[in-house]
């Protein structure tokens, strides 16, 4: 009886799933109360991707054996994987009040919490972790991802030193250098990490995130251009942005534009032009994505919040141009009504079809940045269809002051979709060995 889970064992080592659960179907039918292959189905089933059927028998184990931490420790994964955070983290800690001396429980209730935000808590897990075993694959693991979201990549470097040390080929220690080497914006050595980390791994969404995220940070025009902060995510704007607004501001405070319009509307121009400029500072980055997602050898690197996040901003754009060609090449009320609504309509559709978690922020701001693109297409397209009325339409673009919100507008963009991304790029399955 015995021989047929030390069979499956050996063939859940080197990876043959469905073999190792054909040989623990026939060690259950011999003995159907032996917990210990009910955890290993449940593992390989974790590993064929079929969690319903892993969490069934994750469970049957944990009736089976309740005192037993492994049953737990897999539970902890499952639900992990599920987004079913506050299960993970209830299994994982009961895993380790049950076996407080195993070093790979701690390891499990570190990565849960770094995946339910709780840096600090999953740095000190990690801690106790290596204090029982010092090169403990599961703790350094956490211990690196919970440092790289803390911001202190001193700390993810050694931890991911250390697994290397014990295992060149261990892809999460790539993966997470990788992520060491984005903070430092070292691109080119970071793409090599996360390359390494593919070749091993070529399912790995944690070093595709990462690759996607040098990519596109690697590039000067889709960079997001802010320090003190993970790439992809809102920080603090460069020195030269900042002046670059003031000297916009302050030329168009003083009327250089000369044209009667700019003196009397300085305030709405200044505000609408550097409001232009700040929305310039974070959309190049959604640009990068968008020019990921037409390269067919670069779509697959994107997370899908990145990939939505990319159709929704150029969306917005393509949308706003057409609005304002719309009502640009006619001076009748008919036509000009016709763009305003479908200048705030269509872009709002859009966003609303690709983000529906979006409802409750866009119509505001996203209506200011449809009436910014709508006046500015209508500038150009008027211009050339009426040669010589640039004053009439500096006025039209002028009145585009509604375009104040348009920072909320990028803001919630790049948070909602750039933080996830960046927080989901962290998230990988670490299943235990048996």
């Amino acid at each position: 009886m015995a021989d047929h889970f030390e069979r499956a064992k050996l063939h859940f080592d080197r990876g043959a799933y469905r073999d190792a659960l054909r040989e623990l179907d026939l060690e259950l039918a011999s003995d159907p109360e032996c917990s210990a292959s009910y955890r290993l189905k449940a593992l390989s089933f974790m590993h064929l991707g079929d969690t319903k059927q892993a969490l069934q028998f994750a469970l049957k184990s944990v009736e089976l054996a309740p005192d037993e931490a492994a049953g737990f420790h897999i539970l902890s994964l499952l639900y992990d994987d599920e987004d079913r955070l506050a299960l993970a983290e209830k299994h994982a800690r009961h895993a380790v009040e049950l076996e407080p001396d195993d070093a790979d429980y701690w390891g499990g209730l570190a990565l849960v919490l770094v995946d339910s935000h709780q840096a600090e808590q999953a740095v000190e897990a990690a801690r106790h972790g290596l204090e029982l075993d010092a090169y403990n694959a599961c703790c350094l693991r956490g211990l690196a991802l919970a440092s790289i979201r803390l911001g202190n990549p001193g700390e993810a470097e050694q931890a991911a030193t250390n697994l290397l040390s014990e295992n060149p080929d261990d892809d999460v220690g790539h993966t997470a250098m990788g992520w060491v080497y984005l903070q430092h914006r070292d691109y080119e050595t970071a793409k090599r990490s996360f390359q390494r980390a593919l070749e091993l791994d070529p399912h790995s969404s944690l070093a595709r995130n990462g690759m996607a995220s040098a990519l596109r940070e690697a590039s000067f025009l889709s960079r997001s251009r802010f320090d003190d902060e993970p790439p992809g995510m809102i920080g603090r704007i460069k020195w030269w942005e900042v002046a670059l607004g003031l000297l916009a501001y302050l030329w168009l405070l003083t009327g250089v534009f000369g044209a009667r319009p700019g003196k009397e509307h300085r305030f709405w121009a200044a505000s609408a032009v550097g409001a232009t400029l700040y929305a310039v500072v974070v959309v190049p980055s959604c640009i990068g994505n968008f020019r990921m997602l037409l390269n067919s050898k670069t779509r697959s690197l994107l997370d899908p919040h990145d990939q939505k996040e990319a159709m929704a901003v150029m969306g917005i754009f393509f949308a706003c141009i057409f609005c304002g060609v719309v009502f640009a090449v006619s001076r009748e009320p008919v036509f000009l009504i016709l763009g305003v609504v479908l200048a705030y309509l269509i872009p709002l559709v859009w966003l609303l079809f690709w983000s529906p978690g979006l409802k409750r922020y866009a119509i505001l701001p996203l209506g200011a940045v449809a009436f910014l693109a709508s006046f500015g297409a209508f500038q150009a397209v008027s211009f050339i269809v009426h040669p010589g009325d640039l004053v009439h339409t500096l006025q039209w673009y002028v009145a585009a002051g509604l375009t104040l919100p348009i920072p909320c507008l990028w803001f919630i963009i790049r948070m909602r979709f750039s933080r996830k991304s960046v927080e989901n790029s962290m998230r990988e399955p670490h299943a235990p060995t048996p």
